[in-house]
């Protein structure tokens, strides 16, 4: 569960970060985009994970 629940959190921070380039945003945008959706799919995974044998 939780490898899936990471897999669609990269997946939909790729989908949006590259959604923010083909706008015309600076790379270093699209790039922040991608890592600030990331690092909340990755709490996300944390908190559905605790009190599980695999937190």
């Amino acid at each position: 569960m939780a490898a899936d629940l990471l897999l669609a959190t990269w997946g939909a921070a790729f989908i949006e970060a590259h959604r923010a380039a083909r706008q015309g945003r600076d790379p270093g945008q699209a790039q922040a985009l991608f890592l600030a959706i990331v690092d909340r799919g990755t709490a996300g995974v944390t908190a559905a994970m605790a009190g599980t044998p695999y937190a």
